[in-house]
């Protein structure tokens, strides 16, 4: 997911004063399961947290 999916932008550029997007090399997330819906039913299914806070491929911050 790193590597094809995350990205990251950074501040504005030169000139045109856009964002630049840039790849993200490292991700925090957490998995958990739930087993029953917010009614109680049962419902079993996975649950995926990701931080929105990644480290840049370029200064690793």
């Amino acid at each position: 997911m790193e590597s094809g999916v995350a990205a990251s932008c950074t501040g504005a550029t030169t000139g045109n004063g856009t964002a630049a997007q840039v790849d993200a090399a490292r991700l925090i997330a957490t998995a958990y399961d739930q087993y029953d819906s917010r009614a109680d039913d049962p419902h079993h299914y996975a649950r995926v947290v990701v931080s929105n806070k990644v480290q840049t491929v370029l200064d690793r911050k």
